[in-house]
């Protein structure tokens, strides 16, 4: 890391933290380790006004900030508002927030792995955040899967499956769809079963974009094809899965070829 991205790293941890900026500015050893910045960047930060380093008019930097996290979990912060245990700003204080900034980590996802620490009281919770923190990745994912060969078949690169407790994706969508996610009745998780969601993403119109996202519940059995599918499926495999489940190769064949005709899956 250059001395100019430790020092501009350095600044924004301070702005987002006034009491890291008290640290930094009193000298504290610990916090001053961080930066990984030397004496002489050092008292540049020290010589400059402190209300110069904390200036956020209105706070509009930390709520754009938290705000756009908050658009990436928002079924899972609705449900943490009814209970009113999570004070999102605490991210701006954790060592989480720190260590992401610091080490030039993916904040989108260091916020998801903080909030399922943050509370482990209700399965819902936790299948909420594994959800959104899914999802968080598929949006900025650049994989390319195996190309399949002749006569095989695999999920395409924008296409995952999530394996989910049983009745994530209804809660989600209830807590998006209220009015009043507070005071709305909410479909339960059974953290003993188990749903498989086929995520699909649209072509990113540039490497700095987010992909769209198309999520719906895959019913028995196309989940465990799909799976399945992640890896090349051989005519064999196929013929095997058909034989699995009491159906024809031909009914098979014509139920994958629409997934094909979708995108969802590719055909070699």
């Amino acid at each position: 890391m250059t001395a100019l991205r430790a020092l501009q790293r350095t600044l924004f941890r301070m702005q987002a933290d006034a009491s890291f900026a008290r640290r930094i500015l009193d000298g504290d050893l610990e916090a001053v380790a961080t930066t990984g910045l030397d004496p002489e960047d050092l008292a540049l930060i020290k010589d400059v006004d402190p209300a110069g380093l904390s200036a956020d008019p209105g706070s509009k930097r930390r709520a754009q900030l938290l705000g756009n996290l908050a658009l990436e979990y928002a079924a899972a912060l609705a449900f943490a508002a009814r209970g009113g245990t999570l004070a999102l700003e605490h991210f701006l204080t954790s060592a989480a927030f720190h260590d992401a900034i610091a080490n030039d980590r993916a904040l989108p996802h260091v916020f998801g792995n903080w909030l399922s620490s943050a509370r482990e009281d209700a399965p819902e919770w936790s299948a909420l955040v594994r959800l959104e923190t899914q999802l968080c990745h598929a949006r900025r994912a650049t994989s390319v899967r195996v190309m399949p060969g002749p006569g095989e078949l695999v999920l395409a690169a924008g296409a995952r499956c999530l394996e989910l407790p049983a009745g994530t994706l209804d809660l989600a969508e209830a807590l998006k769809g209220a009015e009043r996610p507070r005071d709305a009745a909410l479909p339960s998780v059974d953290a003993e079963r188990s749903e498989t969601a086929l995520v699909t993403a649209s072509p990113r119109a540039h490497p700095f974009a987010l992909a769209e996202l198309q999520v719906e519940l895959l019913a028995p059995p196309a989940d465990a094809l799909l799976r399945r599918a992640e890896r090349p499926l051989t005519r064999a495999d196929r013929e095997h899965f058909a034989r699995e489940q009491g159906a024809t190769t031909a009914a098979l064949e014509t139920f994958l070829a629409e997934f094909v005709s979708e995108g969802v899956l590719i055909a070699g």
